[in-house]
């Protein structure tokens, strides 16, 4: 708690009238913040109908959980929220006639960082049976490699690169990226090792001269 003093003045100014006491406080600010987004919140003081600058308060504080408070006063507080989910920020000011609250529900909601990625890699040939190397066109930053069989469960690695054991026919693996902090998983692509027999022609008739 971070008290404040106010000495006695009475004027206009504005939409404020200075020197009445306050009978309400009310929090403004944003109800809906991203995660790692700083926000600022303030305080209105009323009497009845009426918005008013404080003079008779001793004391002001501001409480909220799980959250980065960046500085405060007795009318505004900055905040960063670190985590997703539900939160209810609180106001006290406290003066000679009684203590007046507010509180503000704020929402931080869940952001999947999986849900624009979409991971890639070309297909890659060989001729006759052996390995083949496939490698993963790189990751955005805070992402690791997930290579699986073509039963789309069995990890086979976590590079970027991946060879296979020696196969004889094409063969369609999968790829895949793993946010490393939150642990989500972008679709599964397929990639294909293709095995082609270099000794296959395909068939070609010519035209005959003068026809179409």
């Amino acid at each position: 708690m971070k008290p404040y003093v106010f000495s006695l003045l009475i004027c206009v100014y504005g939409q404020y009238v200075f020197g009445q006491e306050v009978t309400q406080v009310q929090i403004i600010g944003p109800t809906t913040v991203s995660i790692g987004e700083t926000a600022l919140f303030e305080v209105n003081f009323w009497n009845g109908s009426t918005m008013v600058y404080p003079n008779n308060g001793i004391g002001s504080m501001w409480s909220v959980p799980d959250a980065t408070i960046n500085y405060e006063t007795y009318n505004s507080i900055s905040i960063t929220f670190n985590s997703a989910g539900s939160f209810i920020l609180t106001y006290q000011f406290m003066t000679f006639d009684g203590n007046f609250n507010d509180n503000l529900p704020i929402r931080v909601p869940n952001i999947n960082p999986c849900e624009e990625i979409e991971a890639s890699a070309v297909n890659v040939s060989r001729f006759e049976s052996g390995s083949v190397e496939l490698t993963a066109s790189p990751a955005p930053a805070g992402f690791e490699y997930r290579w699986f069989a073509s039963d789309q469960s069995t990890q086979l690695g976590t590079s970027k690169s991946f060879t296979t054991p020696t196969i004889s026919a094409t063969t369609t693996y999968y790829l895949a990226y793993v946010h490393t902090s939150s642990g989500c998983m972008t679709p599964k692509v397929p990639v294909k090792a293709i095995v082609a027999n270099h000794n296959y022609v395909k068939k070609y008739t010519a035209k005959k001269a003068g026809l179409d």
